[in-house]
């Protein structure tokens, strides 16, 4: 999937990618980039297999 890393998990707004620590300019959710794709991949739907 695209911008695992740049998605808030929390409220689904797209926010620019600055360093490793993000906040989301919209609800204000906070995590590393790293768990941030973590957390957006696991909710990514599977389609044929592949997630």
């Amino acid at each position: 999937p695209e911008h695992t890393s740049q998605k808030c998990p929390h409220c689904g707004i797209l926010n620019k990618a600055r360093d490793r620590r993000d906040i989301c300019k919209s609800c204000g959710y906070t995590t590393h980039s790293d768990r941030l794709g973590a957390m957006n991949i696991i909710k990514a739907p599977v389609v044929d297999g592949v997630a």
